[in-house]
Protein backbone atom coordinates (compact mmCIF):
# COMPACT_ATOMS: atom_id res chain seq x y z
CA UNK A 1 0.00 0.00 0.00
CA UNK A 2 2.86 2.33 0.88
CA UNK A 3 4.52 1.72 -2.52
CA UNK A 4 1.29 2.44 -4.40
CA UNK A 5 0.80 5.67 -2.49
CA UNK A 6 4.42 6.72 -3.12
CA UNK A 7 4.10 5.83 -6.80
CA UNK A 8 0.93 7.91 -7.14
CA UNK A 9 2.45 10.78 -5.16
CA UNK A 10 5.46 10.96 -7.48
CA UNK A 11 3.25 10.86 -10.57
CA UNK A 12 1.19 13.76 -9.18
CA UNK A 13 4.28 15.78 -8.22
CA UNK A 14 5.99 15.23 -11.58
CA UNK A 15 2.75 16.02 -13.40
CA UNK A 16 2.14 19.26 -11.51
CA UNK A 17 5.69 20.39 -12.11
CA UNK A 18 5.78 19.58 -15.82
CA UNK A 19 2.27 20.91 -16.48
CA UNK A 20 2.22 23.99 -14.25
CA UNK A 21 5.90 24.55 -13.29
CA UNK A 22 4.80 24.07 -9.69
CA UNK A 23 8.29 24.19 -8.17
CA UNK A 24 9.47 27.01 -10.46
CA UNK A 25 12.53 25.14 -11.73
CA UNK A 26 12.14 27.16 -14.91
CA UNK A 27 11.58 30.93 -14.73
CA UNK A 28 7.95 31.75 -15.50
CA UNK A 29 8.61 33.78 -18.65
CA UNK A 30 10.86 31.01 -20.06
CA UNK A 31 8.29 28.33 -19.19
CA UNK A 32 5.51 30.12 -21.08
CA UNK A 33 7.81 30.93 -24.00
CA UNK A 34 9.03 27.36 -24.41
CA UNK A 35 5.50 25.98 -24.44
CA UNK A 36 4.25 28.31 -27.11
CA UNK A 37 7.16 29.20 -29.33
CA UNK A 38 9.67 26.40 -29.14
CA UNK A 39 8.28 22.98 -28.35
CA UNK A 40 4.88 23.11 -29.96
CA UNK A 41 5.60 24.92 -33.23
CA UNK A 42 6.40 21.76 -35.18
CA UNK A 43 3.40 19.88 -33.79
CA UNK A 44 1.06 22.80 -34.53
CA UNK A 45 2.45 22.90 -38.05
CA UNK A 46 1.69 19.19 -38.41
CA UNK A 47 -1.84 19.65 -37.09
CA UNK A 48 -2.54 22.48 -39.55
CA UNK A 49 -1.02 20.47 -42.38
CA UNK A 50 -3.20 17.48 -41.47
CA UNK A 51 -6.29 19.67 -41.49
CA UNK A 52 -5.41 20.77 -45.04
CA UNK A 53 -4.53 17.30 -46.29
CA UNK A 54 -4.39 13.96 -44.58
CA UNK A 55 -2.66 12.69 -41.47
CA UNK A 56 0.26 11.49 -43.59
CA UNK A 57 0.48 14.56 -45.83
CA UNK A 58 4.12 15.46 -46.53
CA UNK A 59 5.23 12.08 -45.21
CA UNK A 60 3.53 12.57 -41.84
CA UNK A 61 6.49 14.61 -40.59
CA UNK A 62 6.17 17.45 -38.14
CA UNK A 63 7.14 20.81 -39.56
CA UNK A 64 6.55 24.51 -39.98
CA UNK A 65 3.31 25.53 -41.68
CA UNK A 66 3.63 28.78 -43.63
CA UNK A 67 0.21 30.51 -43.60
CA UNK A 68 1.29 33.39 -45.84
CA UNK A 69 3.64 34.14 -48.72
CA UNK A 70 6.44 35.33 -46.39
CA UNK A 71 8.85 32.39 -46.49
CA UNK A 72 11.80 34.26 -45.00
CA UNK A 73 11.43 33.22 -41.34
CA UNK A 74 10.44 29.85 -39.96
CA UNK A 75 10.17 31.40 -36.49
CA UNK A 76 7.57 34.00 -37.51
CA UNK A 77 5.70 31.44 -39.63
CA UNK A 78 5.53 29.10 -36.64
CA UNK A 79 4.22 31.88 -34.42
CA UNK A 80 1.57 32.91 -36.99
CA UNK A 81 0.52 29.28 -37.43
CA UNK A 82 0.19 28.87 -33.69
CA UNK A 83 -2.10 31.90 -33.42
CA UNK A 84 -4.21 30.75 -36.37
CA UNK A 85 -4.54 27.27 -34.90
CA UNK A 86 -5.67 28.60 -31.53
CA UNK A 87 -8.25 30.81 -33.27
CA UNK A 88 -9.64 27.78 -35.15
CA UNK A 89 -8.70 29.28 -38.49
CA UNK A 90 -7.91 27.17 -41.55
CA UNK A 91 -5.25 29.25 -43.27
CA UNK A 92 -4.20 28.63 -46.83
CA UNK A 93 -1.04 26.56 -47.07
CA UNK A 94 1.71 28.45 -48.90
CA UNK A 95 4.50 26.07 -47.95
CA UNK A 96 5.23 23.30 -45.47
CA UNK A 97 8.77 22.81 -44.22
CA UNK A 98 8.96 19.21 -43.03
CA UNK A 99 11.31 18.48 -40.14
CA UNK A 100 12.71 15.14 -41.28
CA UNK A 101 15.05 14.40 -38.39
CA UNK A 102 12.30 12.49 -36.60
CA UNK A 103 9.02 10.93 -37.66
CA UNK A 104 6.88 12.77 -35.13
CA UNK A 105 4.72 9.86 -34.04
CA UNK A 106 3.22 11.95 -31.27
CA UNK A 107 2.04 14.57 -33.79
CA UNK A 108 0.56 11.83 -36.00
CA UNK A 109 -1.37 10.54 -32.99
CA UNK A 110 -2.57 14.07 -32.21
CA UNK A 111 -3.62 14.59 -35.84
CA UNK A 112 -5.71 11.42 -35.71
CA UNK A 113 -7.24 12.60 -32.42
CA UNK A 114 -7.97 16.00 -34.00
CA UNK A 115 -9.68 14.42 -37.01
CA UNK A 116 -11.75 11.93 -34.99
CA UNK A 117 -13.04 14.20 -32.24
CA UNK A 118 -13.06 17.59 -33.96
CA UNK A 119 -12.82 19.54 -30.71
CA UNK A 120 -11.98 23.22 -30.40
CA UNK A 121 -8.27 23.72 -31.00
CA UNK A 122 -7.70 25.33 -27.59
CA UNK A 123 -9.21 22.24 -25.97
CA UNK A 124 -7.02 20.03 -28.15
CA UNK A 125 -3.88 21.84 -27.03
CA UNK A 126 -4.91 21.49 -23.38
CA UNK A 127 -5.56 17.75 -23.81
CA UNK A 128 -2.27 17.26 -25.65
CA UNK A 129 -0.32 19.08 -22.94
CA UNK A 130 -2.00 17.03 -20.21
CA UNK A 131 -1.24 13.79 -22.08
CA UNK A 132 2.40 14.84 -22.51
CA UNK A 133 2.78 15.77 -18.85
CA UNK A 134 1.06 12.61 -17.66
CA UNK A 135 3.19 10.40 -19.93
CA UNK A 136 6.40 12.08 -18.80
CA UNK A 137 5.36 11.83 -15.15
CA UNK A 138 4.58 8.14 -15.44
CA UNK A 139 7.87 7.46 -17.23
CA UNK A 140 9.94 9.40 -14.67
CA UNK A 141 8.20 7.63 -11.80
CA UNK A 142 8.80 4.23 -13.39
CA UNK A 143 12.50 5.06 -13.83
CA UNK A 144 12.70 6.24 -10.24
CA UNK A 145 11.12 3.03 -8.93
CA UNK A 146 13.29 0.93 -11.22
CA UNK A 147 16.46 2.57 -9.85
CA UNK A 148 15.15 2.13 -6.30
CA UNK A 149 14.72 -1.62 -6.91
CA UNK A 150 18.47 -2.21 -7.30
CA UNK A 151 20.35 -3.68 -4.39
CA UNK A 152 23.32 -1.40 -3.76
CA UNK A 153 24.96 -3.47 -1.04
CA UNK A 154 28.38 -4.72 -2.03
Amino acid sequence: MKNKFTFLLFIILFFCNSQFNLFHFIPKERFEYSKIEVSETLVIGKLLNSQQGGVFADGGFTGIFFPDANLSSRFSAGKKSYIKYLNNERPKKYYYWAYKSQIGGQAILYSVFDKIFGLDNKVNILIFRVLNSLSLSLLLTLILFWIKSFDYSL
